[in-house]
């Protein structure tokens, strides 16, 4: 069985103002969508970084 788990804590610059945070089974959701969506964005950086070389 998984776990997910919805965490509130105060914004640092507006302690009034809180952030919410997301985990599942312990890990926090956006590390999980990054490692999910790597492949999809890992060639269009590196695009990018040619593109700044050829500039150079």
């Amino acid at each position: 069985m998984h776990t997910i788990e919805f965490l509130r804590h105060p914004a640092p610059e507006h302690p009034s103002t809180h952030l919410w945070a997301v985990r599942v089974d312990g890990v926090d959701l956006r590390r999980r969508v990054a490692d999910a969506t790597r492949t999809l964005w890992h060639p269009e950086l590196a695009d990018q970084f040619e593109d700044q070389e050829r500039e150079e």
